[in-house]
């Protein structure tokens, strides 16, 4: 399953970036997320792994994969039910605006796979939501320190 999403954010993209490359803030912007456990030393970069609590999904365990401060955050994750990639692309939009760019591809394992068709519309609705719950936080000055 694939699903992108492309939006236009009225925030720096140095703001944006520094919002999405941020695992712990997610639980601030992403609507299904409840919690996030950096298991590896800081700085984020290539490398960086987290544990996160995803509403219907469970524990994801995630890695960068991916990482072009300003440009580009590409993470994998597993779970129980399966595996995936989201791939965020960031560029300048105007003085003060970012067009972004998200992709994600989910690939369910198992029964889990006859899912992957109702799960694909979910995605599609969620993904705006997250992104104006990001832009809201960014409006409200809510952008990780760095």
């Amino acid at each position: 399953m694939r699903v992108e999403v492309e939006r236009v954010i009225a925030h720096s993209v140095d703001r944006v970036f520094a919002v999405v490359s941020d695992p712990p803030s997610r639980p601030r912007w992403q609507e299904n997320t409840s919690g996030v456990e950096v298991l590896t030393p800081e700085p984020t970069g290539l490398g960086t792994r987290w544990r996160e609590q995803s509403k219907g999904i469970g524990t994801v365990t995630a890695e960068v994969v991916g990482f072009e401060p300003g440009r580009l955050w590409e993470e994998s994750g597993t779970a129980d039910g399966g595996a995936g990639r989201i791939t965020v692309r960031m560029e300048p939009e105007g003085e003060e605006s970012t067009r972004v760019q998200v992709v994600v591809e989910l690939h369910l394992k198992g029964l889990r796979r006859v899912m992957e068709g109702a799960l694909e519309p979910i995605v599609a609705r969620q993904l705006p939501k997250d992104l104006s719950r990001l832009e809201a936080l960014l409006d409200a000055g809510g952008a990780p320190p760095g």
